[in-house]
């Protein structure tokens, strides 16, 4: 049986989290484990659900996708990351890339192309590393390379 892969969604938009929600629910493997409105919150709920990947709006209140990253990058779980914005700009792009992004789309986009491109983000990462050789985050190797 195929892993369920948990997913959490940081959109300030009702329409987009509901509507990829749904999405969600139709795709094989995929279990929303809740949303967010502004980064405050996704920040919190990041660290307490600790989801496989983060569906992140780059433009949220309070706190911006981008402070969100640096707070998800020193946590000990860090989800996968496909960020969303209306607006991409080269400073935007570079950053987020740079806080461990696996994939940015500009909004609006199409909910099926958004859950293909999370079943290629969740299959890529199992092919990397299947659960049997996912690398220990505590052996020496992991800390040295």
């Amino acid at each position: 049986m195929e892993k369920t892969t948990t997913v959490f969604i940081a959109d300030s938009t009702e329409d987009f989290t509901s509507g990829l929600s749904a999405a969600l629910q139709r795709a094989d493997g995929f279990h929303v484990l809740g949303t967010a409105s502004d980064g405050d919150l996704a920040i919190r709920m990041i660290e307490e659900k600790k989801p496989d990947i983060l569906v992140l709006d780059l433009m949220l209140p309070k706190k911006d996708g981008i402070a969100v990253l640096k707070k998800v990058a020193s946590m000990e779980h860090k989800p996968i990351t496909l960020a969303t914005s209306v607006f991409i700009t080269e400073y935007v792009s570079s950053a987020a890339a740079n806080l461990g992004v696996r994939y940015l789309m500009l909004k609006p986009c199409d909910m099926g192309l958004l859950v293909e491109r999370l079943e290629e983000i969740r299959v890529g990462e199992s092919l990397r590393f299947p659960a049997s050789r996912r690398p220990d985050k505590n052996s020496i190797e992991t800390m040295v390379t």
